[in-house]
């Protein structure tokens, strides 16, 4: 009978894409050993396996989290790139705005205010700043 002195195992798994359809992934490990003099075969090709399988679950656990964070990171970044743009074309407008009409300024309130620059004093009342309210109706 022939004498076992070296064994080889492989472990191997096909796991879909979480986010590419039509697309698996096929992480492997395999391993070789020497086996002792003595060493039961059997039982080292067990062990061996385990390992290898062991390591290969922790490998697709880490490479499965890895992708949903570099999903993660891209969608972030689309969703950047998106309110970056969205606030230049708001400043774009509001600039615009400012430009067709100097005397308006929104002072960060929600109802603009209209600066009169050709401001006098009233001989028949209260002379204090006016400010004009387009929705005030008195």
């Amino acid at each position: 009978m022939s004498k076992i002195t070296e064994i080889t195992v492989h472990a191997g798994r096909v796991i879909p894409h979480p986010f590419t359809s039509y697309s698996n992934l096929k992480p492997g490990i395999s391993y070789k050993a020497v086996l002792e003099d003595g060493e039961d075969a059997v039982e080292a090709t067990k062990r061996l396996q385990a390992q290898a399988e062991g390591l290969l679950e922790d490998h697709c656990r880490h490479m499965i989290t890895s992708l949903e964070e570099l999903e993660d990171l891209k969608r972030d970044q689309a969703r950047v790139a998106s309110l970056k743009s969205s606030i230049e074309n708001a400043q774009r407008e509001l600039d615009r705005l400012r430009e067709k009409m100097p005397a308006i300024e929104m002072n960060g309130a929600s109802k603009p205010v209209v600066k009169i620059d050709t401001w006098e004093p009233r001989p028949d009342g209260p002379n204090e700043e006016y400010e004009y309210d387009p929705e005030d109706k008195a």
